[in-house]
């Protein structure tokens, strides 16, 4: 699988490089190759996008773990509240970005074997009219 673009996220502490690289890597195995510049950026905005509804959710369990058991200073209800909503407004980002770069990438829905083998014979009994279906008994 090809690595992201050099100097893609060169701003970036070396521990979260690796996490961006290694799922860029996963989005180009899945909705990949990128066909143009404008898919990979897009596909670089997911990544990111990914790195920080990780964080924000993280923080916001954080927070609530050191409420509800905490000792001492404590985070207010308040703050609680504030990191929840950052969290799942991160999430509706992410979503948004991984939508469209699937859009961008032209991905079609998961083959289901099933289906695509009763499309196949569906298409089959169309093409060829003279064949009797096995349902049907012939009459002596």
């Amino acid at each position: 699988m090809p690595s992201p673009p050099k100097g893609y996220w060169r701003d970036r502490p070396q521990p979260a490089r690796r996490q961006l690289r290694a799922f860029f890597k996963a989005l180009d195995g899945k909705y990949g190759p990128f066909p143009d510049r404008v898919v990979r950026a897009q596909a670089r905005l997911t990544c990111e996008a990914w790195l920080q509804a990780d964080a924000a959710s993280g923080a916001a369990i954080e927070t609530t773990s050191k409420r509800q058991r905490g000792t001492g200073r404590r985070p207010s209800a308040q703050q609680v509240s504030r990191s929840m909503k950052r969290s799942a407004m991160q999430l509706g980002t992410y979503d948004v970005a991984l939508r469209r770069l699937e859009q961008m990438a032209g991905a079609s829905k998961p083959l289901d074997l099933a289906r695509a083998i009763q499309a196949a014979t569906e298409r089959a009994d169309r093409e060829r009219p003279d064949r009797e279906s096995p349902d049907r008994e012939s009459a002596p």
